[in-house]
């Protein structure tokens, strides 16, 4: 019997791929809580890391959640130290974020356990 004709199979194999990103993020949140960032906030300082300057519309469709969401994320971070908001030189309605030293400090020391 193929996989295909096998729904408990299937089924099974969901759940473990569930499962195993779960536990996975888990291990992650355990590890980085001494730094005090949300997951969410874990994922933006990531894109910013990798890409600085990146706009503020472009994270909020990398990360899938809402522009406003992301920028109240974002005023919670740049509070914080962990970001800085820029305004695009080619396009004023643009915010363009890049990371701080702390974020980048930081970036590297949890580099490792992600």
């Amino acid at each position: 019997m193929t996989e295909r004709n096998n729904p408990d199979l299937t089924d099974r194999l969901g759940f473990l791929l569930h499962d195993a990103g779960r536990l996975m993020r888990k291990r992650f949140e355990h590890h980085s809580s001494r730094y005090g960032l949300s997951s969410a906030q874990w994922r933006l300082l990531v894109r910013v890391a990798k890409e600085p300057g990146i706009a503020q519309a472009r994270i909020a469709e990398l990360l899938e959640i809402e522009p406003i969401s992301v920028s109240r994320l974002v005023d919670r971070m740049e509070d914080s130290g962990w970001i800085e908001r820029r305004p695009d030189p080619a396009d004023r309605r643009v915010r363009q974020l890049f990371p701080t030293d702390k974020s980048m400090a930081t970036f590297g020391a949890i580099k490792s356990v992600a």
